[in-house]
């Protein structure tokens, strides 16, 4: 509809109002590996770093929406009655709140790993990874790393390995658009009645995207409703991770193993 105004006809049609989501993204990314051999090592130290964009727009009702009854005398008649709309609905955001977000970030990553061979039979990797986010306060994000892989018998048909590292994921990189979105300043949407001072007149709407004076609503959801979950309290989803496994050659082309990760 002109200006994007929704109308709603219970059980009969419905022409949505102006809703747009975007959600654009750059990347520039960065990566250096080196790897040196030396009699029993294998060993690789590397670094990677690439900058984030995301961002978007979120944009919902802000223009507005008429709901008229059942069944109703239509088109609207200012001199019908019965075809005047039974509701109006509006979205707006908080005094200082908006639907656009941007945001500038890195993601630097930093690892070392030596692959060392101290018997014929004995093979260790060793290794640690860190990892930075210029968005997130935890800067704790050490995660070391070690595999071993045996063969008890010597005769290259056995081999028993094991291995535990840590590990730790990017935070959510629209988290900020949730929490720009839907904090005390955020999105809320304000259903008026016929009767109410504020109702507007068909096919007038409310002045937005800013609550207007006399409206009174909370946001639809307060996504950081206690101190836990503030931005400074951030930290990256880590994870401890173990595995042990057993694999024997039974047959010339054919070997069987066990494993068991936790």
């Amino acid at each position: 509809t002109e200006g994007g105004l929704g109308l709603s006809y219970p059980g009969q049609a419905n022409f949505p109002g102006y809703s747009s989501q975007t959600a654009p993204d750059r990347m520039l990314q960065f990566a250096n590996k080196l790897t040196v051999h030396a009699n029993r090592h294998v060993m690789k130290v590397g670094t990677s770093q690439h900058s984030a964009t995301p961002g978007g727009l979120i944009h919902s009702n802000l223009d507005g929406t008429y709901t008229f009854a059942p069944n109703p005398s239509y088109p609207y008649n200012p001199a019908v009655p019965a075809s005047f709309p039974v509701q109006y609905s509006q979205g707006f955001f908080g005094a200082n709140g908006s639907g656009e977000l941007k945001i500038d970030e890195w993601h630097v990553a930093l690892y070392a790993q030596d692959d060392w061979k101290p018997t014929d039979t004995l093979t260790l990797n060793l290794g640690v990874r860190y990892q930075y986010e210029s968005s997130v306060p935890d800067k704790n994000n050490v995660a070391p790393r070690i595999g071993v892989a045996w063969d008890p018998t010597s005769s290259g048909r056995m081999v028993v390995r094991g291995g535990f590292g840590i590990f730790h994921s990017d935070v959510f990189s629209t988290v900020d658009a949730f929490e720009a979105y839907q904090n005390v300043d955020g999105f809320r949407s304000v259903t008026f009645a016929p009767g109410d001072a504020l109702f507007p007149q068909y096919p007038n709407t409310l002045p937005g995207p800013v609550i207007p004076p006399g409206v009174t609503a909370p946001p639809g959801a307060v996504y950081l409703e206690t101190a836990i979950y503030a931005p400074s309290k951030r930290q990256h989803p880590g994870s401890r991770n173990y595995t042990v496994g057993f694999e024997r050659q039974l047959w010339r082309n054919f070997s069987g193993w066990v494993d068991f990760s936790y």
